[in-house]
């Protein structure tokens, strides 16, 4: 579904981005290509690019990354403490951002969907 959905906007002209992070990736066998944990240009079709994340190694990374912010997290009981936050009220907490108007997620979980869904609407909504 996520993959005919991504292929309908490619097709309108619009720059997406299709990525899953199920531990049994599929979006390379539909676009008959290699798809890496980056987004991966579709060489069939122009504007169309695919990504497959490994969600542990993701995970662990961004732990790695974050664990001092998340352990003052913890300490302070919340992270938008006044002294820092930004200048409108937001605190960019690393949510990577993407220059693709439009990304579709192909949903394993509906918990890992709705979470991810959240998180990209709160980072698209600050840019």
């Amino acid at each position: 579904m996520a993959a005919g959905t991504a292929l309908w906007f490619a097709h309108q002209q619009k720059k997406v981005l299709v990525f899953t992070t199920d531990p049994a990736p599929s979006l390379g066998s539909i676009f008959e290509q290699d798809v890496g944990s980056r987004p991966t240009a579709i060489q069939s079709v122009k504007n169309l690019f695919a990504m497959e994340i490994n969600a542990r190694q993701a995970l662990a990374e961004f732990k790695e990354e974050y664990r001092a912010s998340l352990l003052d997290i913890l300490q302070e009981g919340t992270y938008l403490a006044d002294e820092e936050t930004e200048e409108d009220g937001h605190r960019d907490i690393g949510i990577p951002k993407t220059d693709f108007p439009l990304v579709v997620q192909a949903a394993w979980n509906i918990g890992v969907c709705l979470h991810l869904i959240l998180t990209l609407s709160r980072s698209i909504a600050q840019n």
